[in-house]
């Protein structure tokens, strides 16, 4: 009853029974004559050039005949031609595969004739996804994973995708390889960076900001020095945590003490570049921290002020102030002032040298306990500061703030100021003496009177060329080399006679064993130099040999004892060769003499008490032998209560030990336990 379908030039065969004969076989040729009979032509619509992965398409046949007329009803055979790419059913519903950039076929035949048509169309995604969106770099260097997925029409992934990458700030990022589904990026500087990938002709973008989070400061450079009122520059470096230096970051800049360094930055605010240098400037003697701090983040720089040098003929050490003269006479003093003893018109402490009063050009200075003598070219003398005891010389026991002229007109070639008395020798070597005379130390032959305002001329027939006044006694020599004598108290063995003393001198509790006029230090040498301390006493023989004698509970004589003894002793260790010495309260320091001259001078040695750091080695361990003061080649050494000074081979002038009082003359109250340069006022 179904008119059947064939080609037009089909034959049918039809076979049936015979009763006698077999089968019988008609061939009957057939043409078609249904819809589509005149089909001559067969376009496949919408025409496509690609379809999205996962995605469902529509196509339609649509034939003509000769003269261009559409048939309808039409029989059509829908077939593909790579089943991954795409699929079709029999009524032209295409399914596209999930696998990209490949092409897809589909062929649409007329069924009954030889007429076909193809429709070709690329498989590309619906979209492109990229993830992350946006990321985060704290640091130059930091490696980040970007990862592209290619979504069908379903947004679920499909495959064959061909990514491929670029960097729109290169210098914000950079691509580690550009190719591939997954890449890694390279942070390479702070801002914000864009990359994207394509794929299939769509592209998505992520971004990834740089933001360098600052992990370190540093300040350079770390560590300097300066001299006071110098100005120089820091630099501040911020880093991230791959120790890349982060650009554009600001500072804010400070010292710890403003005292001893002050910065001067760009900005009211305290800001400066980073990169860029901020005017540091070196305000006093010390040591601060200048820091800058960036991102919560701080680094430092130490800075040591030291003073600005300060040339010095030579130096006196008092027990809390110290004095010196320039090379044109000018006496300057610092530290100590309650009594006057700086001779500045004022009893208020300095720590920094200042000029005496008066204009006087002095050829030596002597600081003793709480007062101050010179003497001029001229030889005329003159004393400021304590006297109590008359140990100015001024005919009064009036303190006096500025120099005084010593009573009597005598003309002085060397003057000494002791613990509370002076003693001089005049251009004619006779020896004077003023001040207390409780022990006998201004060596007039009696004890009588505990002091004398004036002048004293010294028992004995001696004629004398160098005099020192100790704490209560006096040493001098008759010539340079020459004897020695030494007179006062002698209940220590500070004398030198190998006893301590013939007569008794003072009253009692304070009673004790004294000389009361000059006699001789045992052993008969011959001595180029001699030094009064507090309760010892040293001298240099005409060998350059040092020897002492004394009270040494601290190792003040140097034989590693702590051993009074009333003769001269040898200094433990190596042999020095000596150009002078000097006695302090509890400890001694010599310079030694430089090989084949005796004119300049080299290494400085202490030894005793060193309690301050008034040996200068570096520590505050008593010393009973000698010690080298390190780094500094000295012409001259001085001791006092508990500080030392020296003049280098520059004439610079250096101090350490006690400082309480501001005797190191360096602008702190800090004391030193090496030798630091004493500040130009």
């Amino acid at each position: 009853g179904n008119t059947p379908l064939f080609r037009t030039q089909d034959t049918l065969t039809v076979r049936g029974p015979a009763a006698d004969t077999g089968a019988i076989v008609l061939r009957v040729p057939l043409t078609y004559v249904g819809p589509g009979v005149d089909a001559a032509s067969l376009t496949i619509a919408p025409a496509l050039t690609s379809a999205v992965a996962a995605d469902t398409v529509r196509l339609g046949a649509l034939v003509k005949d000769a003269g261009g007329g559409i048939l309808s009803d039409v029989p059509i055979v829908w077939e593909t031609e790579d089943s991954a790419a795409a699929t079709v059913d029999t009524d032209g519903l295409v399914t596209v595969g999930r696998a990209v950039d490949r092409t897809a076929t589909i062929v649409a035949r007329v069924a009954f004739k030889d007429i076909s048509a193809e429709a070709t169309f690329a498989v590309r995604p619906a979209s492109i996804e990229l993830t992350p969106a946006a990321d985060t770099a704290e640091s130059v260097g930091d490696t980040l994973r970007l990862t592209a997925v290619a979504l069908g029409a379903d947004d679920r992934s499909v495959t064959g995708a061909t990514y491929q990458w670029a960097s729109l700030d290169a210098g914000v990022v950079a691509l580690v390889q550009d190719a591939g589904e997954t890449v890694q990026v390279v942070s390479r500087g702070a801002g914000s960076g864009r990359v994207t990938v394509t794929a299939g002709g769509l592209s998505d973008t992520a971004t990834i900001q740089v933001t360098q989070v600052v992990t370190s400061v540093s300040v350079s450079p770390a560590a300097d020095t300066a001299t006071v009122g110098a100005s120089f520059t820091l630099t501040g470096t911020a880093k991230d945590a791959r120790n890349s230096e982060v650009a554009g970051a600001t500072f804010t800049w400070a010292s710890s003490d403003a005292n001893v360094v002050k910065v001067t930055v760009a900005d009211a605010s305290g800001n400066a570049a980073a990169g860029s240098t901020v005017t540091v400037q070196a305000a006093g003697v010390g040591t601060a921290k200048v820091s800058a701090t960036s991102g919560g983040k701080k680094g430092e720089a130490t800075i040591t002020v030291t003073p600005v040098p300060f040339p010095l003929a030579q130096v006196s050490v008092g027990d809390y102030h110290t004095c010196g003269l320039n090379a044109e006479g000018d006496a300057y003093c610092w530290g100590d002032n309650q009594a006057g003893q700086l001779g500045n018109n004022s009893t208020t402490n300095s720590l920094l040298p200042v000029a005496v009063a008066g204009g006087l050009k002095f050829k030596s200075i002597s600081a003793g306990s709480l007062h101050t003598c010179a003497h001029l070219e001229g030889g005329a003398a003159y004393c400021w500061g304590d006297n109590r005891f008359g140990q100015l010389g001024i005919g009064t026991t009036t303190n006096s703030l500025v120099p005084a002229a010593v009573s009597g007109g005598i003309a002085f070639s060397v003057i000494s100021a002791g613990g509370l008395h002076t003693c001089g020798v005049t251009t004619g070597k006779q020896a004077y003496c003023w001040g207390l005379n409780y022990f006998g130390q201004l060596g007039i032959g009696s004890a009588d009177s505990t002091k004398f305002a004036t002048p004293q001329r010294v028992a004995g027939a001696q004629a004398f060329e160098f005099i020192s006044a100790g704490g209560a006694h006096t040493c001098a020599l008759t010539g340079q080399p020459g004897a020695a004598y030494c007179w006062g108290i002698g209940s220590e063995g500070e004398l030198g006679t190998g006893d301590l003393g013939s007569q008794t001198c003072g009253v009692e509790p304070t009673r004790r064993s004294c000389d009361t006029a000059p006699v001789a230090v045992t052993g008969g040498r011959s001595y180029t130099a001699i030094s009064a301390g507090g309760a010892h006493s040293c001298a240099v023989t005409d060998t350059a040999e040092p020897l002492c004698w004394g009270y040494n509970a601290y190792g003040q004589l140097g034989d590693n004892t702590t051993t009074n003894n009333s003769s001269p002793v040898q200094l433990s260790g190596p042999r020095l060769g000596v150009k002078s010495i000097d006695a302090g309260t509890i400890h001694t320091c010599v310079v030694t003499l430089t090989v084949g001259t005796e004119t300049t001078g080299t290494t400085a040695y202490c030894w005793g008490r060193n309690n301050s750091g008034q040996l200068g080695d570096g520590s505050i361990a008593d010393r009973r032998a000698p010690v080298a003061v390190p780094a500094v080649q000295f012409q001259t050494v001085a001791t006092g209560g508990a500080h030392s000074c020296g003049t280098d081979l520059n004439s610079q002038a250096l101090c350490w030990g006690q400082n309480e009082k501001g005797q190191l003359g360096n602008g702190t109250t800090i004391r030193s336990l090496t030798p630091a340069l004493v500040a130009k006022p």
